[in-house]
């Protein structure tokens, strides 16, 4: 078992929901009864199952555990994606409770043909490069109209697509006031303090360059594991458990900082419509949302206590910081 899979499978060895409570919410939400039920172990944040039912039909049950309320805001941003033709599971019930003096929101989606590009059936790594390119450049094409969605403001989004920042500048600044509590991180994982120190003043200083800049929806995890297939045509896109307010960069940029090694950019960018995007400060826009995020992922990985991670975040940090090594 590699490392990560190790790391998955104790996650979610926490995680686990009585059959009662996972029965009665597909009950109610369709009114058949199960006959299986098979958890997956794909993600770092939900309870998620593959429940068949008595008809032989299949839906997703996704399970979260956090203190605020989940799922609407999936609700509001999956509408908005069926409304201008991306292929979505369609939402079947949501469901707040409190399991052990503890809240429990469970959805209820229909199940999508085919799999996952990453942590299903297929071996997405050994196709052709020729088919890759295929399947992704239709991903930069629905890519292109989730980011033709407006939201208001930017940021985590709500159940209405608001977001919690009323500005570009504002959503990057998030981590400025911080700085202490990542210094903090830095001397407990050896991470160099004056490099930790320029990627604030860069934060900072950059901040107000692109006050102009207008949200648009970001699924803000747009990648294979979130990307559906069926004979190399694209199914469905999943999980929008993140969806938040940004510039259309920040979804090029997550995609960038976790999948390029081996899914270029450019074959996303080649499906993309607006190759506006892309002209003037683009590739700055990136790195400064790549060192923005780095900081994310170091301190969730930190907080996890997940070792391997932590080195590879200080790296991607560290090579993120380099493009400002003239700064």
């Amino acid at each position: 078992m590699s490392d990560y899979k190790k790391y998955l499978a104790d996650l979610h060895s926490q995680l686990i929901t009585p059959d009662e409570i996972i029965f009665d919410a597909v009950k109610e939400a369709t009114n058949k009864t199960i006959t299986n039920k098979n958890k997956i172990i794909a993600g770092e944040a939900n309870e998620v199952y593959d429940i068949e039912l008595s008809d032989s039909s299949h839906v997703i049950v996704r399970i979260s555990r956090a203190e605020k309320h989940e799922f609407e805001q999936e609700l509001w941003a999956i509408e908005k994606c069926r409304e201008v033709g991306i292929p979505v599971p369609k939402i079947l019930n949501i469901k707040h409770m409190n399991f052990e003096n503890k809240p429990l929101h469970i959805c209820v989606q229909e199940k999508l043909e085919g799999e996952p590009l990453e942590r299903g059936g297929i071996d997405f790594h050994s196709f052709s490069e020729e088919r890759k390119k295929k399947i992704i450049f239709q991903a930069g094409e629905i890519l292109s109209k989730i980011h033709s969605i407006k939201t208001s403001g930017f940021g985590e989004l709500n159940e209405s697509g608001k977001g919690s920042f009323a500005t570009f500048s504002d959503l990057m600044r998030e981590h400025v006031n911080q700085e202490e509590n990542f210094l903090s991180i830095a001397k407990d994982i050896n991470f160099d303090l004056t490099a930790m120190k320029k990627i604030f003043r860069i934060l900072k200083e950059k901040s107000n360059l692109f006050p102009a800049i207008e949200p648009v929806l970001n699924h803000n995890d747009f990648g294979p594991k979130h990307i559906m297939i069926k004979n190399d045509k694209i199914t469905g896109i999943l999980d929008f458990g993140e969806v938040s307010g940004h510039s259309p960069v920040n979804d090029f940029a997550k995609w960038d900082y976790w999948f390029s090694d081996e899914i270029p950019l450019d074959w996303l960018k080649s499906g993309y419509s607006n190759k506006t995007l892309f002209e003037d400060n683009f590739d700055e826009i990136l790195h400064w949302i790549r060192l923005n995020n780095g900081l994310g992922v170091l301190w969730w990985y930190h907080n996890k206590n997940y070792l391997e991670a932590v080195e590879k975040a200080k790296q991607k940090l560290y090579n993120d910081l380099a493009f400002y090594s003239s700064d």
